[in-house]
Parts: C-alpha cells; sequence; structure tokens
C-alpha cells in the first residue's frame, strides 16, 4: 500500500527488499533494509502511518511467527522498537501519533502474566534512536480490551473499550483521559 506523507510531498512504500520514501520527481530510497531470518528471527518492514511532521513512519517488523511495531526515523533509516509491542496471538499494544510527534500507546491487561491495562505517552529521540516513556496512566479493566487510541485536543486522549464477553459488558464504551486531572472517564457505553 502506498502511504502519503501529511504534507503531500512524500510517498512510502514496502516490498520483498524493505520500506521505501520517494518524493515525486526524485529517485526512490531505501529507508530500511528487511532482514531475511537465517539464524535469528529476521524482518520484514510494512508501513503504517506518517508521524505529523513526517519525519518518522510507524511501522510493523514482521517475523517468522508474529509483528513488533517500530518507529522508522526517515532520514537515518534506524527502526526502534516500541517496548512491548510484540503481536501474535493475543490482544496487543494499539498506538497512534499525536500530534508534537509523540506516541501514545493503549495497551490490554493480561490477567496469566499480573499486567493490568494501561495508557502510556512515549517520545522518540532522533539523536540515540531511542524511545522514553513519558507518562502512564492505569485503565481499571478486567476482561476488556482498549482499541483504537486518538487525541481530541493537547489536553484530552481517547480510546475505544471493548469485551468479547457479552455477560460481561459493562467496561465496554469510549474513555477520555484528561492529562491535567489525571483522570479517565467513561463517555458512552
Amino acid at each position: 500500500d502506498l502511504l502519503w506523507s501529511p504534507d503531500s510531498q512524500s510517498l512510502a512504500w514496502s516490498d520483498g527488499v524493505g520500506l521505501w520514501v520517494v518524493r515525486p520527481g526524485e529517485p526512490a530510497r531505501l529507508v530500511v533494509e528487511n532482514e531475511p531470518g537465517g539464524k535469528s528471527m529476521g524482518n520484514y518492514y510494512w508501513q503504517q502511518t506518517w508521524s505529523p511532521a513526517g519525519n518518522y513512519l510507524l511501522a510493523r517488523a514482521r517475523h517468522f511467527e508474529g509483528t513488533d511495531r517500530v518507529v522508522v526515523d526517515i532520514l537515518s533509516g534506524k527502526a526502534t522498537v516500541v517496548p512491548n509491542s510484540f503481536e501474535y496471538s493475543v490482544p496487543a499494544a494499539q498506538i497512534t501519533w499525536l500530534q508534537d510527534e509523540r506516541l501514545f500507546v493503549v495497551r490490554p491487561g493480561l490477567e496469566t502474566m499480573n499486567l493490568v491495562a494501561t495508557g502510556e505517552s512515549w517520545r522518540f529521540d532522533s539523536h540515540t534512536s531511542s524511545l522514553f516513556l513519558e507518562g502512564s496512566f492505569l485503565i481499571p479493566v478486567k476482561a476488556s480490551y482498549p482499541l483504537s487510541p486518538f487525541q481530541i485536543d493537547e489536553t484530552h486522549l481517547g480510546f475505544v473499550m471493548v469485551n468479547p464477553d457479552f455477560a460481561n459488558d459493562q467496561e465496554r464504551g469510549v474513555y477520555i483521559f484528561d492529562i491535567p486531572r489525571f483522570q479517565l472517564s467513561k463517555v458512552t457505553g
């Protein structure tokens, strides 16, 4: 799939070689090359979304089994794994860009591993190609999964909560997190 940059000046796509970016009228540039398996799991990169300023791509690094989510720096070609973003057969982290180039991540809880659901804000440092956790909050649910994170404005984030158990649907709905008040509210069922 072709993915237009926010300024409509660049296209990103993936193929068997790697993840590419091109500005119309210029030669295409291989940003990050796929790493076939061999003795390791290997990585095959697939673009997902541009950051708002167009400096980074959120992508998937596909392995033999499962995927990690990565931030790809368009200039340096470095791919940095979003911590604990591995997806296989259970619900996994859901990620979106915020307008200030940070990531908003919602994660499901896993009772079998004593993990609670969380919402997190991550900042990417292009100088060190590292992601830094800037803040997090607990999502007080038992058997529900947060999905579709979004930004309302500079001080409010949201997500949708789903629950596959029809007998236990009280946690379902749209939730808003008020950053200054550090308060999570369910706004609809």
